[in-house]
């Protein structure tokens, strides 16, 4: 501690870069992990339907009988979906009956009414509201190559925070272009008091022959956007571990250079007795009082500046979550950095020979 107060600048600047790492690693953390939290207790609110089943070549009538034959199975819903030009935008249109509207999203129609004749669109009511369109607008379009007009018949809207589809038309907008019916997702609800479990496992098994088949339920859903914010942070930790490994350098550099600045006093240290264990010992203590100050003040503010963003945006990030599990692990990463940063310095001031020490 001594030591350290010597050069109270240069120890400061030590630390200083490993606390700004870690703040980032803090703020970062508690931010993906309410927002994870928050994706937690929205989807029971806004999935519909218990499963989902999704295909990237189309699920077949066959598979489809086999759905529909699973033991606890209510409603089953089908989807299709095509490239298509509305106005000046390429996007994806969702073609779907009436009965399948908001479903496996929940969606609450703002105004109109749902497509059922070829042509008709519903739209999501910030896009109308965006490009100003009205109901009954007409607005060119092209599908499968094929030009045609779309009409504004509805205007729907997502639960805050969520969104899917932004456009939905009838299936028989498809056939009279002669598009075949493919069916790109499938929606099953279970009947009241069935095994849910057991009807996931029926599906895998129904579509296991159906190429790029995924089954996804309420936890795989929210294991699938955790999974997105998972790799969107990590991404940023990884830029970050590079400013933790500078700062390990750091931490090497100060130490080496109070080595040398103390070579007397580590010669009459050693000369009354000191052994050179204990000269190790004293040089990691010190890189450990430098990497533990300097890391635990930098994840400590870290959380709290996450904790200060996720109430200015609360409206948007309903839960708070502070990731104590990735917090206990940075510190125990803290710990072996300081340990390691002072191994080479640690040794080097244990061969210092007393008699050329004390003599400098």
């Amino acid at each position: 501690r001594l030591n350290a107060a010597r050069r109270p600048g240069r120890t400061v600047a030590t630390a200083l870069t490993l606390t700004i790492g870690l703040f980032l690693v803090g703020t970062l953390g508690t931010l993906g992990a309410s927002m994870k939290a928050t994706i937690d207790d929205l989807m029971p609110q806004v999935m519909t339907s218990d499963y989902m089943v999704s295909a990237h070549q189309g699920i077949g009538s066959e598979q489809l009988a086999r759905i529909r034959a699973i033991d606890g199975v209510g409603e089953v819903r089908t989807y299709e979906m095509t490239g298509a030009g509305v106005g000046d935008l390429q996007t994806t249109v969702t073609a779907a009956r009436p009965e399948a509207y908001g479903h496996p999203i929940r969606q609450t129609m703002i105004d109109g009414r749902p497509a059922e004749q070829p042509g008709e669109l519903v739209v999501h009511e910030p896009l109308l509201a965006d490009n100003g369109w009205q109901l009954g607008t007409h607005l060119p379009g092209m599908v499968n190559g094929v030009e045609m007009t779309w009409t504004v018949v509805g205007t729907f809207a997502y639960p805050q925070n969520i969104s899917a589809g932004d456009f939905l038309t009838a299936p028989a907008t498809l056939r009279e272009l002669g598009i075949p019916e493919e069916i790109a997702m499938v929606t099953v609800t279970a009947r009241e008091g069935a095994d849910v479990a057991a009807i996931g496992d029926g599906l895998r098994t129904a579509t296991r022959q159906v190429s790029g088949a995924e089954v996804i339920g309420l936890v795989e859903y929210s294991e699938l956007a955790g999974a997105q914010i998972n790799a969107l942070v990590g991404g940023v930790y990884a830029l970050i571990a590079l400013s933790v490994l500078i700062a390990a350098l750091g931490i090497v550099n100060t130490l080496g250079l109070s080595v040398v600045e103390r070579t007397r006093e580590l010669g009459l240290l050693r000369a009354v007795g000191m052994t050179r264990g204990q000269v190790r010992g004293l040089i990691v203590r010190e890189s450990l009082m430098i990497s533990v100050i300097g890391g635990t003040v930098g994840i400590g503010l870290g959380v709290l500046a996450g904790v200060g963003l996720r109430s200015a945006i609360s409206d948007q990030m309903t839960q708070l979550a502070i990731p104590w599990a990735q917090i206990g692990i940075v510190l125990a990463l803290i710990v072996v950095i300081g340990v390691v940063a002072a191994l080479g310095p640690a040794v080097r001031a244990a061969r210092t020979r007393v008699l050329e020490a004390i003599a400098a």
